[in-house]
């Protein structure tokens, strides 16, 4: 049996029906326009919803970068076994980073604030270079990870490998590509 639709018997679709009545669904009248004043915030006022985002997100991407900064220190540059784990636990952590580093970008543009849209691309290249050193490091570690292990424990080496390699290369993408244009829009932004 095909679905035919019944004709609409809603007192809106007739012309010149009232805009706060329509029939519920047990025939009685409902408002659908109140007439008193809104309480909603004027649309000015949603610079302070962007503006707590951008706390939020710098709060993550304070925590991502903190993580960060633990993963690598102290240094042990030679050591094949920590430059292989902190490189694949540090990419592990780029989301937590790139939702603060959005987040944060996204509301200074939202706000119009051109230093923070800068130095967050500022801060996107950089990461974008430290990925890309990161990586580096990575792939001269790669077949010494491979040789050292053998059986079930090369299926996991060999996740972390794909693991690492694909996320440094959609961040490197991301960051790079992002962080350019977010340098760029700033030039269209007036100075505060």
């Amino acid at each position: 049996m095909l679905y035919t639709p019944r004709p609409d018997t809603s007192p809106l679709s007739r012309p010149g029906a009232p805009a706060e009545a329509m029939n519920s669904v047990d025939g009685t009248p409902r408002i659908l326009i109140s007439t008193q004043p809104s309480t909603r915030p004027a649309l000015n006022e949603s610079q302070y919803a962007w503006r707590w985002l951008g706390w939020l997100s710098l709060t993550l991407a304070l925590a991502g970068i903190g993580d960060w900064i633990l993963a690598w220190l102290p240094m042990h540059f030679g050591s094949a076994e920590w430059e292989f784990g902190t490189v694949v636990s540090t990419f592990a952590g780029l989301p937590l980073i790139t939702v603060g580093l959005a987040g944060m970008l996204g509301s200074a543009a939202a706000r119009g604030v051109r230093w923070q849209v800068i130095a967050t691309g500022i801060a996107l290249l950089f990461f974008a270079l430290w990925i890309l050193a990161a990586s580096v490091i990575f792939l001269l570690d790669v077949p010494v990870a491979l040789r050292a292990v053998q059986g079930a424990a090369r299926l996991g080496i060999m996740k972390a490998i794909a693991k690492t390699g694909m996320m440094g290369g959609l961040f490197f993408l991301a960051y790079t590509v992002i962080g350019i244009a977010a340098l760029r829009f700033a030039t269209r932004l007036r100075r505060v």
